[in-house]
């Protein structure tokens, strides 16, 4: 006998283990059975006398022990037992047993084999019992397997198991995974030789028949339609399975209202059976044929000659509609979509042959292609939602039925995608044209899509801004127009109510002709509303029948919800179901714990973000150029709806309509709705962050101030959320946002610039000064001198934070001081921010080098780019544009990644350039410059006099050669480094936050140090080398704490760089030419890590440790190996 749930919540928990005997195991393992059926009839009498059983206890051990007994025990007896324990622990734990059904299963169809009912019954209590703690499709692979077994006696019992759990379900509920899977099944052991398994297979495909209908049926069993005799027993076998489902629903329903217009009822045993319905003769709604379709990629079969000149494109009528009535044939063909595919170029191709096509009959295709694009993909097409509205609308002008029809269909389909809330604004400029065509239709459409709603769904908001329009075109000129009003507003009455209608009917109220054609459509539409039996229930619903005590903790929540609710609707009388409640007394204390479970699932379903772990796929296929990479001068329609596409699979199709609206007032709209869910829970916008700071961007190209602003400040919030939660930002996501985010440092309104100077001391505190450098630099090339000084100013910062030394080779110390030859004050003293006596000293550097500041004019009639070839350093004024883009990238086109660094550093080490210096000495040293102190936290000023401060060395003979492959084996193969250009990029991968390219950098490294004519090239480079290694290794111990240590890879990556530097550390010639400012970070970094408990990987490498540890153990010996005179 199967519990209600409220009995059996009412029954206490026992711990049946601890009351077996202390002799049930060994009786249990036994050789006589007799003793093994002693033990399992005392386990099985403790299960039945004990319906529900102690969550606390475990239950692993014992459970695979009744398995063990049920697969292999050689006594039926025994089996039979086991199988009557398992549904005794399957029904007293119910969803706690849900991990053992997927074991317990397989057990039970393949001992389905014995026909002795001794064993065949508990099979079936317990296979049932066991399929009642999960959900059904959970065990979707076990039911195949088992109904794919030879034994005619397996197949029977899995046939008629189907039966059993199909009248369980609704047809709304229908388990369509599984039943695609098992229907073809069933037919096929419709032509089994057993008479037995043919009736039960039968029966089995009209239990499904009952839910989805028998259309959808008949597309999965083949040609077994075509047998009368067996689809006669399939429809016998249906009506049976109604009467049995209605017995099952009126079983299971929560209990009959009869004393109490309230009613009230708890649910029921099973997790996934809930029938809405328990009346016996009720006719099943067929399920949609949409549900059991397979996904067509209509994108990958599209006709060849569909575009072109030959196709869309044609100047002809008749080839453009050719083309487009091949490709309606495909859709008409396969109703469901592939869901995965890129749809906007597509779509954007229709809409504007719907919209500007001269031929009535070419633009009626395209409309009826939308309209089964639209029902093809469902929810899928609401990002589209937003570009197909404004030109249906428009349209409606045509009167002739053969594109008027067509856009009927298809406005219709469209809406079913997406949320009146999301059309209100487009809707509302379509009932303002002065066409009374566009009005009519637009009106007659509203009456449509209200009647599709009840009082739960209908949007308030958007009928209240409608409805004002609606009233006015009661008085219209045109008749068509004035009854397609009443009619429109008959249905919102229908749906709201009487009552609540008449406070936004205006002046008509009063009007008997016009309320008169108002109520007429009221009268005729009111039948066909929606019921709504679940909404009213709660307001009058006590929980007295439970007999649980009030939940007090959260229900404080709800006195605002209600208190806002007040505030929205104070000009609207309730509904009548709300007015016929409130006479009723209901104790407060028992209503408000429902209020609250309504407040929860109303707040899940209008949920506008989902979270999800989907970013680091989006991601990673930008990276691997599977999607375009976010990159361009101007937003484009590509990017544009590649992003609305990505966002829809995302967020709620009304907030994406609002998002990727004309109107900026809709993307403010959306705004305050993303804002609200910051305030309440954050984390949807932690998980997308990539999508809506790529939404963020394509707002930075408008100008409206008041929407600028606003953007800005939810940037702020998103990135602010992401820090404390310590979200992790990746290269792709960062070189998305910041070059775009840079350029609004140029702006003039001062509160702008603030919020871009704290979004991005907010990313640097995400990121760190090293990944967003490089933009930072790129962006100095703009014309906009604002942008210039702000970016300087970031620059300035970062040098103070971490110092020169790691800063340097990506060429920050040449961008700034290029920038104090600008023409423009600020910038050029945002450049050199210094003291008089420093002052002077760049002045008289500025002067000899032949640039003043405010002066781009090179001396000699130069040019900008040639630089200054005069005494001193060369100082190169920059000449870009300013535009952010760093070479354009798309999916198509794999020849540039934003991973190719901005900034090439060349002369590594301070070393000259013959080529650059004219006719001055290679070696040629500033004496005004030469006693500067060490300390990387220098002043700006400090920072530009460092430029040439380290001595030079002679360049090398290698300097201007390529690497050279030996004839001997290396570990890394291809992946060595061929050039000079590639050497440099193999360095600054050292530090990558990548596992995988800073290791490979660092093998392929290894590999140069080991050729005895390629190590030179090593020498030239160590300040830079050391400095990137320093880097990742101090990312290495930064991150050692981190819940994604794993994932990183830290050991590994610590287990390169100490066999590396081992090596290297032990060839003083590469380390004399290292300066001391770089040595001495690089030695305090891995002093830090070889001494930190936290690194246990070091203990690997033993060996390599002593070496590293030796050398820096006389960290002023070390030093004094540099060249550098301060520590001679």
């Amino acid at each position: 006998m199967i519990l209600k749930m409220a009995d059996w919540d009412f029954l206490d928990e026992v711990d049946v283990l601890a009351k077996l005997s202390g002799d049930f195991k060994e009786k249990l393992e036994s050789k006589k059975w007799q003793e093994r059926k002693e033990a399992l009839e005392q386990l099985q009498g403790l299960l039945a006398n004990n319906p529900r059983l102690s969550t606390k206890a475990n239950y692993g051990e014992i459970v695979n022990t009744m398995q063990l007994v049920l697969a292999k025990d050689a006594n039926i007896n025994c089996n039979a037992l086991a199988a009557k324990c398992i549904s005794g622990f399957a029904t007293g734990l119910r969803a706690k047993f849900g991990p053992f059904a997927n074991q317990i299963v397989p057990v039970c169809a393949e001992r389905f084999k014995e026909k002795k009912p001794i064993l065949r019954d508990p099979l079936i209590e317990c296979i049932d019992a066991v399929a009642s703690t999960v959900q059904l499709e959970n065990l979707t692979e076990e039911i195949v397997a088992g109904m794919d077994k030879q034994n005619p006696q397996i197949k029977l019992q899995m046939d008629n198991f189907i039966f059993r759990q199909m009248n369980k379900f609704s047809a709304d509920k229908a388990p369509r995974k599984l039943i695609k899977l098992v229907v073809p099944i069933l037919a096929k052991h419709a032509s089994e030789a057993d008479a037995e398994v043919r009736e039960a297979s039968l029966a089995a495909i009209g239990s499904v028949q009952r839910m989805i209908g028998d259309k959808n049926v008949k597309s999965m069993i083949g040609d077994l339609e075509k047998d009368e005799n067996k689809m006669k027993k399939v429809n016998e076998g249906a009506a049976r399975a109604a009467e049995l489902a209605a017995e099952h629903a009126a079983k299971t329903a929560p209990p009959a209202a009869s004393s109490s217009k309230n009613g009230g009822g708890e649910e029921e045993t099973e997790t996934e059976s809930a029938p809405t319905s328990a009346r016996p003769a009720a006719k099943a709604k067929e399920a949609d044929p949409w549900d059991f379709a397979d996904a067509f990629d209509i994108l990958g079969k599209m006709p060849s000659t569909f575009e072109g000149e030959a196709g869309v494109e044609s100047k002809k009528w008749t080839e453009r509609r050719d083309a487009l009535q091949a490709l309606l044939d495909l859709l008409v063909a396969n109703i469901k979509l592939c869901p995965k595919g890129n749809y906007a170029e597509l779509v954007g191709t229709l809409r504007k042959i719907l919209e500007k096509d001269a031929n009535i009959n070419v633009a009626a295709l395209a409309a009826k292609c939308l309209t089964h694009i639209a029902t093809g993909l469902r929810a899928k097409f609401g990002p589209h939602a937003s570009t197909i509205l404004p030109a249906i609308l428009e349209k409606f002008k045509e009167k002739k039925a053969t594109l008027a029809t067509p856009l009927v269909e298809l406005i219709d389909a469209v809406v079913d995608t997406t949320t009146l809330e999301s059309m209100e604004s487009d809707l509302a400029t379509a009932l303002g044209k002065p066409n009374p065509q566009i009005k009519g239709q637009t009106a007659l459409f509203l009456k449509r899509a209200f009647i599709k709603l009840n009082s739960t769904t209908m949007p308030k908001k958007t009928l209240k801004a409608l409805a004002p329009l609606l009233v006015k075109h009661t008085g219209d000129a045109d008749t068509e127009v004035r009854e397609a009003a009443c009619a429109a507003l008959g249905a919102a009455m229908a749906v709201i109510g009487e009552k609540p209608m008449m406070t936004m009917m205006g002046d008509i109220a009063d009007d008997k002709l016009k309320m008169g054609k108002v109520k007429e459509s009221f009268e005729a539409l009111k039948g066909e509303v929606q019921e709504v039996a679940p909404p009213p229930a709660p307001k009058t619903e006590s929980k007295a029948p439970t007999g649980k005590p009030p939940v007090k903790g959260p229900v404080k929540k709800a006195p605002p919800k209600e208190e806002k609710e007040e505030e929205e609707e104070a000009d609207e009388p309730p509904p009548k179901s709300a007015a016929k409640a409130a006479p009723k007394k209901v104790i407060p204390a028992k209503e408000e714990p429902k209020e609250e479970e309504e407040e929860e699932v109303k707040k899940k379903t209008e949920e506008l973000l989902s979270v999800n772990e989907e970013k680091k796929m989006r991601l990673k296929d930008e990276k691997t150029l599977k999607i375009l990479k976010w990159n361009f001068a101007a937003p484009d329609e590509e990017h544009i709806s590649q992003l609305m596409t990505l966002m829809g699979a995302q967020a709620k199709a009304s907030l994406v309509g609002m998002l990727f609206h004309k109107d900026f007032k809709q993307h403010i709209k959306a705004i305050d709705e993303l804002n609200k869910m910051a305030d309440s829970d954050p984390l949807p916008l932690i998980k997308n962050s990539d999508l809506i700071l790529k939404w963020c961007t394509l707002r930075f190209f408008e100008t409206n101030p008041a929407a600028l602003i606003k953007v800005l400040d939810l940037a702020l919030r998103v990135l602010n959320h992401c820090l404390e939660m310590e979200e992790p930002m990746s290269t792709e996501e960062i070189s998305a946002f910041m070059p775009y985010l840079l350029l609004k440092t140029g702006e003039q309104k001062e509160n702008m610039r603030q919020t871009v100077r704290d979004i991005i001391d907010v990313l640097s505190s995400i990121c760190g000064p090293l990944k967003l450098c490089p933009m930072v630099i790129d962006a100095l090339k703009t014309k906009n001198s604002r942008q210039r000084a702000e970016c300087l100013s970031v620059l300035e910062k970062y040098v103070t934070t971490v110092g020169l030394a790691q800063l340097k080779p990506l060429g920050v110390v040449k961008s700034m001081a290029g920038c104090v030859s600008d023409r423009d004050t600020n910038v050029w003293q945002s450049a050199g921010k210094m003291e008089a006596k420093e002052k002077q000293m760049v002045e008289e550097r500025i002067k000899r080098s032949g640039a003043a500041p405010g002066s781009a004019r090179p001396p000699m009639g130069g040019t900008p780019a040639q630089g200054m070839r005069t005494g001193g350093a060369r100082i190169v004024s920059q000449q870009n544009g300013g535009t952010v883009v760093r070479g354009r990238a798309s999916s198509r086109d794999g020849s540039h990644t934003r991973d190719s660094s901005p900034v090439t550093s060349r002369g590594h080490n301070s070393t000259f350039n013959a080529n650059e210096r004219g006719t001055v000495s290679k070696f040629q040293l500033d004496d005004d410059i030469d006693n500067l102190p060490p300390e990387n936290n220098m002043s700006m000023s400090q920072v530009i006099a460092q430029l040439e401060r380290v001595t030079p060395h002679a360049p090398s003979r290698y300097g201007g050669g390529t690497l050279k492959r030996t004839n001997s084996a290396s570990s890394i193969g291809s992946s060595v480094v061929d050039s000079i250009e590639a050497l440099d990029k193999v360095i600054q991968n050292v530090s990558s936050t990548l596992a995988e390219v800073c290791i490979e950098a660092v093998e392929q490294l290894s590999f140069v140090l080991g050729v005895e004519d390629q190590r030179p090239l090593l020498r030239e480079r160590v300040d830079l080398l050391l400095q990137n290694i320093a880097s990742q290794v101090q990312y290495i111990r930064t991150s050692a704490n981190r819940p994604d240590a794993e994932e990183l890879k830290l050991a590994d990556r610590m287990k390169a760089l100490l066999n590396f530097t081992s090596n290297f550390t032990l060839t003083s010639t590469e380390l004399r030419c290292a300066s001391a400012e770089t040595l001495e970070p690089f030695i305090y970094e891995f002093i830090w890590v070889i001494n930190d408990d936290r690194f246990k990987l070091v203990r690997e490498c033993e060996q390599e440790t002593r070496v590293i540890g030796k050398s820096f153990s006389n960290k002023r010996t070390l030093l004094m190996r540099s060249d550098n005179p301060s520590y001679r």
